[in-house]
């Protein structure tokens, strides 16, 4: 993909004030992880990637293995592999600075790395029979690029994956599982696959796991029904698929909580990692957006200097501060991605939702920034917005999880108010009408009540985050403060409507 915008030469910009520099924040103090993002940095600017304006049928020919290829020898997933095949899967900050690089310079291609390393390499080396992990892992390793993929979703099953329907038969020697999957991302051109399917015959906690399809007969069993042509995300395949495969006995995956461990696990680690995603994408979004607005002339002054406009580069300023901290708790607090503690489900529902939200509205802003330039199809501006928009939808919609969080949280606490709510998150308003807001009681709120709840306590939370960052300055802290006031603030003022004995439900008809 070409550069949408020439940087202009000399220009101090927000995304280098505001601590971008290409992840040296990350791979500070430890040489060997600099050098391989570094070489995967200067790989990904020279070659060339897809657009949005790639013809569908490269797409569904494999051209996601071409683009592997050109970066495969910089091994952009050795950091999810053990430590047994030569790879990093005890340090987050690999992970991250991985993601954060790949992002920067092209989104599907970062979503790529991660779904091979989160929804396949993780799941695999966590779960599989021991023998069978090693034997599939190790092709990660060969010259040439080996590509995994998980098959969740089906036409009739989405967010509710136990109501999926794809069937496991015991027979003789193993398994037979027959069914239908969509979206799953590498359709048509996986070397493997994780397919989730149920077992009318297992007990209750089993009844639901991961199947790992051998190498030789994922193309034999895996039939593509159709090529799906997405908004966005080229060049990654997706589509619908009829499945009808045989697999041995070691095929299952199973933990030791069941089928609900091993499911929470698998989103829980990947949640995590959306942190490094969302980091790189948005950096590029800002140093994109100070480009053209420090390029235009409006008036005869540099169109950042309008103040609607400087607003808009700050709500992107504020997306890459969040996003930081994110990345930072991951790599300090969680530390390992291998094993992550139930302790931290709640802190990976809000990097996934709050994360990917800040995606959405920082590449709309982008959009409103480079106006007309940005409706052309090889700038960043609308192409961005196609390409983050799905995030808010993987892994559980967005919605379901700020209900999840404002649930968790009146749980814990059936009596208090807002404020009292948000303190357990370290948050204290800084102006007395947002403190008035945090008066009211929450005992009782409807879904979109909790759903508000959840976002503002995911403001709440990112902002202890970026308190803890090592890279923030004091000056960016009360920037972010500032913004997360705001945010909280309005939050609370729909929340004392919609949730709070005010406007409820949608007026039904007499």
């Amino acid at each position: 993909m070409e550069k949408s915008l020439a940087f202009v030469s000399g220009t101090k910009t927000p995304s280098e004030s505001f601590g971008s520099g290409p992840t040296d924040w990350i791979t500070q103090g430890c040489e060997t992880l600099k050098e391989r993002i570094n070489n995967l940095d200067e790989r990904l600017e020279e070659i060339s990637l897809p657009d949005h304006t790639t013809d569908q049928s490269a797409v569904e020919g494999g051209l996601i293995r071409s683009v592997f290829a050109d970066v495969w020898d910089c091994e952009p997933l050795r950091a999810y592999l053990p430590a047994t095949l030569g790879g990093e899967v005890d340090n987050a900050a690999h992970v991250i600075a991985t993601l954060d690089t790949v992002a920067f310079h092209h989104l599907p291609l970062g979503l790529a790395v991660a779904l091979q390393g989160a929804l396949f390499i993780r799941p695999v080396s966590l779960f599989a029979e021991p023998s069978r992990a090693t034997e599939v892992l190790s092709r990660f390793n060969e010259p040439t690029p080996f590509i995994g993929g998980m098959m969740m979703t089906e036409p009739q099953c989405g967010t509710d994956l136990f109501a999926a329907e794809t069937a496991v038969e015991h027979t003789k020697g193993g398994y037979r599982i027959r069914g239908q999957k969509h979206w799953s991302g590498m359709t048509g051109h996986a070397d493997c696959w994780l397919v989730f399917a149920k077992d009318e015959d297992a007990s209750r906690r089993q009844r639901f796991s991961y199947y790992l399809a051998p190498v030789e007969s994922s193309r034999e069993g895996f039939e593509v029904q159709e090529y799906y042509r997405a908004h966005g995300l080229c060049p990654i395949p997706y589509g619908r698929t009829k499945l009808d495969v045989e697999l041995p006995e070691n095929a299952v995956m199973r933990g030791d909580g069941g089928y609900p461990s091993v499911v929470a696990s698998i989103l829980q680690g990947s949640r995590l990692t959306t942190a490094g995603i969302a980091h790189g994408f948005i950096r590029r979004i800002l140093a994109e957006a100070t480009a053209h607005t420090d390029a235009r002339t409006v008036f005869g002054n540099p169109l950042s200097q309008l103040d609607q406009v400087a607003s808009r580069l700050d709500r992107i300023r504020f997306a890459e501060l969040v996003t930081r901290g994110m990345c930072e708790y991951t790599i300090n607090e969680v530390g390992s991605l291998h094993n992550v503690s139930a302790a931290s489900r709640g802190c990976s529902r809000i990097m996934k939702a709050l994360g990917t939200d800040l995606m959405c509205d920082s590449a709309t802003n982008l959009a409103l920034l480079q106006g007309s330039i940005g409706f052309c199809e090889r700038a960043m501006g609308f192409g961005a917005l196609a390409d983050s928009h799905p995030f808010r939808i993987f892994e559980g919609p967005n919605d379901m999880l700020y209900d999840q969080i404002g649930g968790d949280a009146l749980r814990r606490n059936q009596d208090g108010s807002l404020g009292d709510i948000l303190a357990e998150r370290s948050f204290t308003p800084r102006t007395a009408g947002v403190g008035r807001l945090l008066d009211c009681k929450v005992e009782e709120l409807s879904q979109r009540g909790r759903v508000l709840l959840g976002r503002a306590l995911s403001f709440a939370e990112a902002l202890r985050w970026i308190r803890d960052a090592r890279s923030v300055t004091p000056a960016q802290l009360e920037f972010a403060s500032e913004h997360v006031e705001v945010e909280v603030g309005q939050l609370a003022l729909s929340l004392s409507m919609f949730g709070c004995g005010g406007v409820g439900a949608t007026p039904q008809p007499d």
